[in-house]
């Protein structure tokens, strides 16, 4: 039996920056959550959102998060008034799902949390977690989509993830949503990085 409270250790450890964490059944109900996190009012309506998968947002304690990404394995979503992030990921068989709250403050957090929740919720259906790294049939290279050693292919996850990463680009509600956030609140630290990232960008494709 899964010793949910340990799950979720292992995933703050993991991943500081999550501050708090629910597991939900495939029904909807909370099976273990953080002390300091009470969402068994709306975690119903939100699963059922994320199941569908054309939601444009969902609502969590009356704070309204946009959607960033929702896929019937992944849940990405953020507050553009800075009140914090959703990151949620299903177990391997479908039959639970954990959902944590990230900190408004954490960097980069849409590309650094989704390993670490992926690495907790394979952990639903049974895997064993014993380095801190991985969990069967998911480490940390292959949940970042890492090229193994000889291949001469694309890595289907890393194909996965750029795919993923395109209908970001294309979604009002991804990419073009944050910058225009980020330039309406003129943070001069992300823009600053959008900027290296875009000549990084011309280099790569040489435009």
């Amino acid at each position: 039996m899964v010793d949910y409270a340990s799950v979720i250790n292992i995933l703050v450890q993991d991943y500081p920056d999550a501050l708090a964490v629910v597991i939900i059944d495939s029904s909807g109900n909370v099976l273990h959550s953080t002390d300091n996190w009470d969402v068994s009012r709306d975690i119903g309506r939100v699963l059922t959102s994320w199941r569908m998968g054309n939601a444009q947002f969902v609502i969590l304690q009356d704070v309204k998060y946009s959607i960033i990404q929702m896929e019937p394995e992944r849940l990405i979503a953020t507050n553009f008034k800075r009140q914090g992030h959703l990151v949620g990921a299903a177990a391997p068989d479908g039959g639970k799902f954990l959902i944590a709250y990230i900190s408004p403050d954490a960097e980069a957090w849409n590309h650094t949390a989704y390993p670490s929740v992926a690495r907790a919720a394979a952990m639903l259906s049974g895997a064993s977690h014993s380095t801190g790294v991985s969990v069967t049939g998911v480490t940390q290279s292959a949940s970042l989509g890492a090229a193994q050693p000889g291949q001469s292919s694309v890595d289907p996850t890393l194909k996965t993830e750029i795919e993923n990463f395109l209908s970001w680009i294309k979604d009002p509600q991804g990419l073009a949503g944050y910058v225009s956030y980020y330039l309406q609140i003129n943070d001069s630290y992300t823009i600053s990085q959008l900027a290296e990232i875009y000549n990084d960008f011309r280099r790569i494709f040489n435009f």
